[in-house]
């Protein structure tokens, strides 16, 4: 992502997505006039896949931390309840 961004903008990026080639996590580096650019550690490597989120994975039937499968289900028997009324 050639962007300039902050380094809060990047690091959000950064954690949000994926090398879209390798699967590897994309790493920061600073830009001459200042600002960041994300790019995968392999340079050759262009494009990013945004990461699924608990909600979509758990929608897809994914496995996700039963913490928040709990929370998930709650918060849909609510919206269920709700629409029924």
């Amino acid at each position: 992502m050639s962007d300039e961004m902050n380094y809060i903008q990047a690091q959000r990026f950064a954690f949000q997505h994926e090398c879209a080639e390798c699967g590897n996590s994309p790493s920061l580096y600073p830009n001459e006039g200042g600002g960041y650019e994300v790019r995968c550690q392999n340079k050759d490597h262009k494009g990013f896949i945004r990461l699924k989120g608990y909600y979509q994975a758990w929608r897809e039937g994914q496995a996700v931390p039963i913490e928040i499968a709990q929370n998930l289900i709650k918060k849909e028997r609510r919206g269920n309840a709700n629409k029924g009324s």
